[in-house]
């Protein structure tokens, strides 16, 4: 009831629209302003990030090693699963197909990379677009398959 409300005013749906964008900026970009990175370098090798937070969960199960898994591997799987609900309710009367939707997430999802690798705030990597575009994907599938509400916005 008070989800279906929240959807219905554009208004409201602007402004955690714009909460949860600068969100993803804190996360990716602003947080790590005063943090010098040790490594700012790139990786172009599909998978090398994915099998080595693995790896290391594997061999070496502790706290902390879960926690560098969970903030990486699931954390980049799920940041911008909410940009598919956003982008597909906000402007839901284009009936905004997956290959543009793609187009649109690939280019955010460069343009966070690029800025961290420009202003040395993080890595350039190859497996962060492999994440970020599987989550968006799977929100653009969620809303698609359950969402019946954003068609009527």
């Amino acid at each position: 009831m008070i989800f279906n409300s929240l959807i219905k005013n554009r208004k409201v749906l602007i402004g955690v629209f714009l909460i949860y964008t600068f969100y993803v900026l804190w996360i990716t970009l602003l947080m790590r302003i005063n943090i010098v990175c040790i490594d700012t370098s790139c990786n172009f090798i599909p998978f090398d990030t994915i099998i080595t937070f693995t790896k290391r969960l594997y061999y070496n199960n502790n706290y902390w090693t879960r926690k560098d898994f969970i903030e990486n591997i699931a954390g980049n799987l799920l940041l911008l699963t909410p940009h598919s609900f956003f982008i597909q309710t906000l402007f839901a009367k284009y009936r905004i197909k997956a290959w543009r939707f793609l187009t649109i997430t690939l280019l955010v999802i460069f343009i966070i990379e690029s800025l961290q690798f420009v202003f040395q705030l993080g890595q350039f990597d190859v497996d962060d677009f492999l994440l970020n575009i599987s989550g968006a994907m799977m929100g653009y599938w969620l809303v698609g398959r359950f969402g019946d509400w954003h068609e009527n916005y």
